[in-house]
């Protein structure tokens, strides 16, 4: 079932604008709806229990595990965001996924894997890499998903060190603080039916 995180709350005029940079290249995008288009990629992929983070300024790190989407406190988030909070989400621990994370992938080769498998692209800075969740035929336990990244990190050059299995990443429409305050972009959300099997690992 799709979750409606809510088109009026979409269309208020005070909702912070996030730069063109994602999906909709034809006009801006709001905040909520760079969330919006990130959530709805994983739901479509099958995850629906997450774990939301907020590390504050003083480096104190706040959980709100194992939600379903549709109960995320984003409110909360936002608010935490403004006082310069970073907010990052997973896949809830404990549980097999059919998705893999790729930290710090270069836009063009982010950009391949989106056309050629189903995946989200997620800029968390103009000038660095981006985030990218791939879609898996099966669910992988978090070792599994760990043995995946490691050999994916290699393939194509991503963050060695952000593929521990249960490694979070930025959430779409938030401001990256650590990057001056920029926003984090949906490149890509492709959902073509191209799920990539972990038995080409």
């Amino acid at each position: 079932m799709m979750m409606g995180w809510g088109a009026g709350a979409a269309a208020r005029t005070d909702e912070p604008q996030a730069p063109p940079r994602g999906v909709e290249r034809d006009g801006f995008t709001t905040a909520r709806q760079q969330t919006q288009m990130m959530l709805s990629w994983w739901e479509t992929t099958g995850v629906d229990q997450v774990d939301l983070a907020v590390r504050r300024q003083c480096g104190a790190m706040i959980w709100h595990r194992d939600h379903s989407l549709d109960a995320l406190p984003l409110a909360w988030a936002r608010a935490e965001n403004v006082r310069r909070g970073e907010v990052y989400i997973r896949p809830a621990r404990g549980y097999s996924w059919p998705v893999v994370f790729m930290d710090d992938v270069a836009v063009a080769t982010a950009r391949r894997v989106a056309r050629k498998y189903d995946a989200a692209v997620i800029e968390t800075s103009p000038a660095g890499g981006c985030h990218v969740w791939l879609s898996c035929t099966r669910g992988l336990d978090e070792g599994a998903r760990r043995r995946a990244q490691r050999w994916l990190a290699g393939l194509i050059g991503a963050d060695p060190g952000s593929t521990s299995g249960e490694h979070l990443g930025r959430l779409a429409g938030f401001k990256n603080w650590k990057r001056s305050g920029c926003w984090v972009n949906v490149l890509e959300a492709s959902r073509p039916g191209r799920r990539w099997s972990p038995r080409e690992e």
